[in-house]
């Protein structure tokens, strides 16, 4: 079973059970945006199999759209920032946490 259709279940139960889900697609270090690293950042290991499933994750984003009450994509959110965002592949850093929390 693909991500997307755990997270379209996830919704449904959602609406069976009146609560509204909202599925967020996080950026990642692994050359989801257009952000030019940090030194730090760019020693970061990607995992190689990693972007052609994430790619293929936000293509489809959009066939969440009538079970969850929204889906977003930030995977771009990060692209003007020329602070040091990530510790890792996905886990950001006080920076990266403050300017996701702004777009939620």
């Amino acid at each position: 079973m693909c991500l997307l259709d755990n997270w379209k279940n996830i919704c449904k139960f959602g609406n069976e059970n009146n609560f509204d889900t909202v599925v967020i697609l996080q950026p990642t270090n692994d050359g989801t945006g257009n952000r030019v690293q940090t030194n730090q950042e760019s020693r970061i290991t990607p995992h190689p199999d990693y972007v052609p499933n994430f790619l293929f994750i936000a293509e489809n984003l959009h066939t969440l759209d009538y079970d969850c009450k929204k889906s977003l994509d930030f995977r771009k959110i990060f692209d003007y920032s020329e602070y040091p965002i990530y510790w890792d592949r996905v886990h950001t850093g006080a920076k990266g946490n403050e300017i996701i929390a702004q777009h939620v």
